[in-house]
């Protein structure tokens, strides 16, 4: 057997559902049954809302390596790309989702306003809004948006 693969859930009916419920007490924790399949493995099957099995990857080595294989695309336009939700074809949210070349052009692009610099720079500006998140989710039951945080560091104006 080989240890980098879950073979648990190999009839259809065995497949988890992804993505997983998240714990109420942190929505940063992984669910403790991806949990469990980063224990059994670092790939595993999974069923996503449209009934395809996609692999995850659950170990950030693999991650890693996978994101730096030029065999593996991030581009979310390719036949199959596994989708986690039914956003339609062709919405591009981010160059993340692009492959090189247009994806390292689009990120030197941006990478001037990323540098230790001018992040450090921004701390107090960020921070300062961080502090009002915070006491608006703790005066409220219902989260602010956190988009004005990236509109300020990339100077978009925000979309009414």
């Amino acid at each position: 057997m080989n240890p980098m693969l879950n073979t648990a859930g190999t009839t259809a009916a065995d497949i988890p559902e992804f993505p997983m419920p998240r714990p109420p007490r942190c929505p940063f924790d992984p669910p403790q049954e991806l949990r469990s399949l980063q224990e059994e493995g670092a790939l595993a099957r999974v069923r996503l809302w449209d009934g395809s099995t996609p692999w995850v990857v659950t170990r950030h080595a693999e991650q890693k390596a996978l994101s730096t294989d030029p065999r593996v695309s991030a581009d979310s336009d390719t036949p199959g790309y596994p989708r986690t939700a039914d956003g339609g074809e062709g919405a591009k949210f981010s160059f993340v989702h692009l492959d090189d070349p247009e994806h390292a052009r689009l990120r030197r692009m941006v990478s001037g306003a990323f540098t230790i610099k001018r992040v450090e720079a921004m701390r107090p500006a960020v921070q300062k809004m961080v502090n009002g998140f915070i006491n608006d989710m703790l005066a409220s039951p219902r989260p602010p948006a956190c988009g004005s945080t990236m509109e300020r560091v990339t100077g978009i104006e925000p979309a009414l």
